[in-house]
């Protein structure tokens, strides 16, 4: 199927018959966590067979990774999965020794109440950890879609530190998608732009996470 804007996505048979009523839920608050097996349940629909058993998603995603690698010459495949809201333990140290960027969006998962999401914990294991943000219906900035505004909301809410949340936003999304990370830490060469945000009276660095203004283009992109 594709969306309206292009985009390449598909269904399980079984969701086309409720339609519009599994997606509505969706673009509105709720106070407490939506999964997709919840919203399966509550119409009926949830049977067991999509479980993957007592394994965590990560024990799956390592098998085929190593699959991969082995029909592939050796040469690496890397994968960037977005999310990742569940991670335990061990979980965790299987994900650490994997070909696997995670893209964290913190408005959306603080949208759908995921808390206490263990990216701090992932980063201190290695994992590249980058920026994202899910859609535009869990945004609380209606004229624009930025990585800056989630970033200010890490450094709200958790109090990282601004140069932790501005690699989060710049050099690791670079890794994630094998661009050049330094077209994004000012090393001599071509940038991917520079932008300017109105501080106001929130020039402290870490005060940063204060500010509300949107950015605006200094320098946009070079080309290669």
């Amino acid at each position: 199927m594709r969306g309206g804007s292009g985009a390449a996505f598909s269904l399980m048979p079984r969701t086309q018959a409720i339609g519009a009523s599994l997606r509505r839920p969706c673009g509105r608050g709720r106070p407490s966590p939506l999964t997709w097996r919840s919203r399966w349940t509550s119409f009926g629909l949830w049977d067991g067979t999509f479980s993957a058993g007592a394994r965590h998603p990560i024990d799956w995603m390592a098998e085929r990774l190593r699959a991969a690698a082995a029909g592939s010459a050796g040469r690496q495949t890397r994968v960037l999965c977005a999310h990742l809201n569940d991670i335990d333990d061990q979980a965790l140290a299987l994900l650490a020794t994997l070909p696997i960027d995670v893209a964290y969006c913190p408005r959306a998962s603080e949208f759908f109440g995921h808390a206490g999401h263990r990216y701090r914990a992932m980063r201190a294991a290695g994992v590249n950890v980058c920026l994202g943000t899910d859609s535009a219906l869990n945004l609380d900035t209606p004229d624009r879609i930025s990585t800056l505004d989630d970033l200010r909301l890490l450094m709200r809410r958790d109090q990282l530190p601004l140069s932790d949340a501005l690699e989060m936003a710049t050099v690791a999304g670079a890794r994630a998608l094998g661009l050049d990370s330094a077209r994004w830490d000012f090393s001599l060469g071509p940038v991917a732009g520079v932008i300017a945000v109105q501080l106001g009276e929130h020039r402290a660095p870490a005060e940063f996470g204060k500010t509300s203004s949107a950015p605006r283009w200094i320098c946009r992109p070079t080309a290669s």
